[in-house]
Formats: C-alpha cells, sequence, structure tokens
C-alpha cells in the first residue's frame, strides 16, 4: 500500500513540473520580440507589436518594418525621438512636418536652442526657434525671427503668459 502511495506521488509531481515546463515554454514563445512580431497574422497587429518592440529596445529598425500607410508608423518615430533624442531619426523624412516637431522635440527635452540650428529647411528652423523661445519665456527673441508668421506666434504666445 505504501508503494502505492509513493508512486502517485511521484506521478503527480511529475506533472506538476510538466504543467510548470509549458508554462514557462508558452511564456517565452509569446514574449515580446521580433519572431513573435513576424508571426502576427492581422497587419494593424503586426504594426502594433513592431511599434511596441520598437519602444521597449529602443531600435528604430523595428520602425521601419510598420507598413508605410500605417499612423503607427510615424508614432513610432515620434515616441523614440522623445526616448532617445536621435537627431538622425529627424532625417528619415516621415512626413512634412516631421522634422519640424522632431527638432523642436530634441531641442525642448535637451534644453538646447542650438538642436534648431541642424533643422534642414527654414520653416523646421523658425518653427523650433519659436517655440524654444515661448517654453524659455525669451521673449525679446522672438523679432530675432525671419519668418513672420512664427514671429507673431511667438510674441502672441508671449501675451498669454
Amino acid at each position: 500500500m505504501k508503494k502505492w502511495w509513493i508512486f502517485i506521488i511521484i506521478i503527480v509531481i511529475l506533472i506538476l513540473g510538466l504543467i510548470v515546463y509549458w508554462q514557462y515554454k508558452h511564456h517565452l514563445d509569446y514574449s515580446l520580440n521580433s519572431k513573435y512580431c513576424e508571426r502576427q497574422i492581422n497587419l494593424d497587429g503586426k504594426d502594433s507589436c513592431w511599434n511596441s518592440l520598437a519602444i521597449k529596445e529602443k531600435n528604430v529598425e523595428y520602425c521601419n518594418k510598420i507598413s508605410s500607410n500605417s499612423w503607427q508608423k510615424k508614432d513610432c518615430y515620434t515616441k523614440l525621438v522623445e526616448l532617445t533624442e536621435d537627431l538622425k531619426i529627424c532625417d528619415l523624412n516621415i512626413s512634412e512636418d516631421f522634422e519640424l516637431k522632431c527638432i523642436h522635440t530634441i531641442s525642448k527635452a535637451q534644453r538646447n536652442k542650438s538642436v534648431c540650428d541642424m533643422a534642414k529647411t527654414n520653416v523646421s528652423k523658425e518653427y523650433c526657434l519659436s517655440e524654444y523661445n515661448r517654453m524659455e519665456k525669451i521673449y525679446a527673441e522672438c523679432g530675432k525671427i525671419q519668418d513672420k508668421s512664427q514671429e507673431e506666434n511667438c510674441f502672441f504666445k508671449a501675451q498669454l503668459i
């Protein structure tokens, strides 16, 4: 009789061990990694997966894998700029307004006006300077902005504060 109890206990322990192993293996298969993203069938699910993985790993290459017509592509690059403050991302020509906001985001995060000088277009540079001056409350600098709409924007925001 005692041998049967020992046998049953050993079987129960083996079954519990197999359950724990299966749970562990199952968890590894579905953790967020590139293989998991590649296995996604639904395009929105795949794009969302690449977006999350790019943010988790702080790797722009995963943003590049998001389908070009997805809103998540621009969102991915924007979040990475906020996390990494990497100016190279601003050069990726995501959309017309991306560089404008990208340069400004880095300038704001670093509290560094000279980042605005790295903008490729005058519009981006002027927007960055206007927003930087407003953020730092340097309204005397508003008059130095060449783009009249950005200059007016800078002075207008100065009056609101």
